[in-house]
């Protein structure tokens, strides 16, 4: 639990799909879900915390679930005890979330991490996704149109654009060129190279032809792969490890749904209620009261802190890094706020230490989780590298 990674203020994306839906699909297959980005900002506003259960567990009511990395912390009360629990789903329970059309974003995102851009088609009644793989040979009978640089030279027939510019590199363009690309604004090849040691990017001046592949077959299709739900999943989980909003959805909803069938098996209960009377603790003796309070008074200031960092809503990160906005600040101003307010509950963990009160569990992990390094979104647009369309001019 060392790797805390985004709590309460996280945003995340609702779940694409209605329950048991087979439509969610790659976004370049034309029978894919509406994975549009103004539906996926739409649904970034809503909180991931909203996957809660009120049902007592030997007493224990459940609430207020906060991600937690790949796995989702529940508070929980008691007569005059409150306590907290951490729930983690595996694997396969995750992918029972993903074949419901829950967190189709990140599914797709773990999708084309795995495999690449391909289409692909969620088949959740066998627990698969079915995929086909573009062809890459231009002798294909499945690749109706094939392109090159120079019709007389077979050798360099390709099935994309791009490929068609690099595969010309040591047999048209000169020894000093290393990669090549197509560039859908001039339309010719640009390429890659070095001068006397130096790198540069340049326009060929070359364009394509585009012919018709003569081994063409209407008929003949590209082969089906399938990969096991579960493998997509895994991917899912690691993305939400590694502070992924969209992909803690699905853990979130995993951890829901372990929640709910616990509820109606003592089996699946048990360990979640061992959990709460470990780390449970009275509220209400009056020094510790106090302390608390206090703690978790701080751990709302941080959560703020960290959520305005996170959104950005002021584009402080590109445009006030360190000098000031008349009414905002700057990012730096509100990254040392945040450094102040985290000093402070490590001071009253101390204080809690001390009077031997137990610490909440989201007051140790918030005492542990650095302030974000930059938005989780650019507001600006501004772009993290330079596009490749800005060429360096060839030193001749």
């Amino acid at each position: 639990m060392k790797k805390i990674i985004l709590l309460a203020i996280m945003l995340g994306l609702v779940g694409c799909g209605e329950n048991g839906s087979s439509d969610v699909t790659s976004p370049t297959n034309n029978q894919s879900t509406e994975l549009t980005s103004n539906n996926i900002q739409q649904a970034s506003a809503r909180s991931i915390s909203t996957y809660s259960m009120t049902v007592p567990f030997d007493g224990w009511h459940l609430f207020n679930p906060k991600a937690l990395g790949a796995s989702a912390l529940y508070e929980g009360a008691k007569n005059l005890s409150v306590s907290t629990t951490a729930l983690t789903a595996d694997a396969s329970q995750v992918a029972k979330v993903l074949g419901k059309g829950v967190a189709g974003y990140a599914l797709s995102i773990a999708v084309e991490q795995l495999l690449g851009a391909v289409d692909w088609v969620l088949d959740p009644a066998n627990n698969q996704i079915k995929y086909k793989i573009p062809a890459s040979d231009p002798n294909d009978p499945t690749v109706q149109t094939i392109y090159t640089i120079d019709t007389a030279r077979k050798n360099i027939y390709a099935v994309t654009m791009d490929q068609a510019c690099s595969k010309a590199v040591g047999v048209y363009f000169n020894s000093s060129i290393t990669s090549a690309y197509y560039n859908q604004s001039t339309k010719t090849c640009w390429v890659r190279g070095l001068y006397f040691g130096n790198e540069y990017v340049a326009d060929s001046g070359k364009f394509l032809f585009t012919l018709k592949n003569p081994l063409y077959d209407p008929n003949a299709k590209p082969e089906e792969k399938k990969l096991p739900l579960e493998t997509v999943a895994q991917k899912v989980i690691e993305n939400a490890d590694a502070g992924s909003l969209d992909a803690q959805v699905a853990t979130m909803a995993a951890a829901a749904q372990i929640l709910e069938d616990a509820a109606n098996d003592q089996a699946l209960q048990q360990p979640i209620v061992d959990d709460l009377n470990r780390n449970a603790h009275n509220k209400d003796r009056p020094e510790c009261k106090t302390i608390i309070t206090v703690l978790y008074g701080n751990v709302q200031s941080l959560s703020t802190i960290f959520h305005e960092m996170l959104l950005d809503k002021h584009d402080l990160y590109y445009k006030y890094r360190t000098e000031p906005h008349p009414t905002y600040g700057s990012w730096e101003q509100l990254g040392n706020k945040y450094a102040a307010k985290q000093h402070e509950l490590s001071g009253n963990i101390m204080v809690a230490e001390q009077l031997e009160c137990p610490v909440p569990l989201s007051a140790q992990i918030w005492s542990e989780t650095p302030a974000p390094d930059k938005p989780a979104v650019a507001t600006s647009g501004m772009p993290e590298t330079l596009s490749k369309q800005k060429a360096v001019i060839l030193r001749r």
